[in-house]
């Protein structure tokens, strides 16, 4: 596996190839590879590392930031052209503007009319599948608490609803994991199949579009936010797909809170359900919790005081 500073120093050739100016991926060089270096004794690339060199830092501006995002945009659409890593980076991820983002935690009452919307997606003869797919991702997206790319890149192989379990394949942690469906999950999944298997028999995805590719991660934001306007016209919130994996994070803790158990055995596993390769992902969603949970004495704060990370000023187009 090569070192962050060789991928680097190869998109930059790249990149000059193509008369791109050498001074916008110059941050890579003098700033992203020597924090990997710093931060991983062989130079590799971590989602820790990536996650935590994308914060806004408290001394940049907004122009510097932007600048700083453009520029790890390109860098990991870059080796995920070449199939070197599958991060799972959503382009909604990585902020484009100044702007910054705060998760949105849908009520339940919104979900369950964002999902009435779904279910009144119409048919389009050109594109037979969409409307299903579209009753079908944002509820799985949710109910398995999956990063958006997970969900539109699942294969139609590792849904397996006798066993009620899919297979997430290498995602933006290089980790493979299983993880468990209710029965309600595993119907509508079936559900889903038997039409699937009419219109798109060889597709190789579980949601493909009409040219049997995944569809894109714009796709899925757009078509979220039609939902969500038809659902909410009055409202002006602005929501995302990975807003959907958040409430399902803060869903399952307050599950967890009410339901007396102890939290410091607990997160291990929802920090292996969702996937995260560092114990303090899974922690931050302890900031998103409703005050009267994050202050309860349900929660030693004090016993995870070195591992909370500060709510990141995460940015959005």
């Amino acid at each position: 596996m090569k070192t962050a500073r060789e991928y680097v120093e190869e998109m930059i050739r790249y990149k000059k190839s193509l008369r791109y100016s050498e001074s916008t991926y110059r941050v890579l060089r003098n700033d992203f590879a020597p924090y990997v270096e710093a931060g991983n004794a062989d130079g590799t690339i971590t989602e820790g590392l990536l996650d935590s060199w994308c914060l806004r830092r408290k001394s940049e501006n907004d122009n510097g930031y932007i600048r700083r995002m453009s520029a790890i945009r390109s860098f990991i659409n870059y080796l995920d052209a070449r199939g070197e890593y599958s991060y799972g980076f959503d382009e909604y991820d990585i902020p484009r503007s100044g702007r910054r983002y705060t998760p949105y935690i849908f009520s339940d009452a919104e979900l369950l009319e964002l999902f009435r919307a779904a279910d009144r997606t119409p048919l389009i003869k050109r594109f037979p599948l969409r409307h299903e797919v579209i009753r079908t991702i944002y509820r799985l997206i949710y109910f398995c608490g999956l990063r958006p790319t997970e969900g539109r890149l699942l294969f139609r192989e590792d849904v397996h609803t006798d066993e009620g379990t899919l297979l997430i394949r290498k995602n933006k942690a290089r980790r493979e994991r299983l993880i468990p469906m209710s029965e309600d999950v595993c119907e509508m999944c079936r559900d889903y199949q038997y039409i699937l298997r009419q219109v798109y028999p060889e597709s190789k995805y579980f949601f493909p579009g009409s040219d049997g590719k995944a569809y894109s991660a714009e796709w899925l934001q757009v078509n979220l936010k039609k939902l969500w306007k038809t659902a909410h016209p009055e409202s002006r919130a602005r929501v995302r797909v990975y807003d959907l994996r958040h409430k399902f994070a803060t869903v399952s803790l307050m599950r967890l809170i009410d339901s007396g158990t102890d939290i410091n055995s607990a997160f291990p596993y929802l920090s292996a359900y969702m996937g995260h390769s560092e114990y303090q992902h899974t922690l931050y969603y302890i900031h998103l919790l409703p005050r009267r949970l994050a202050e309860s004495d349900k929660i030693n704060l004090s016993s995870f005081e070195s591992y909370i990370p500060e709510v990141p000023t995460i940015e959005e187009e």
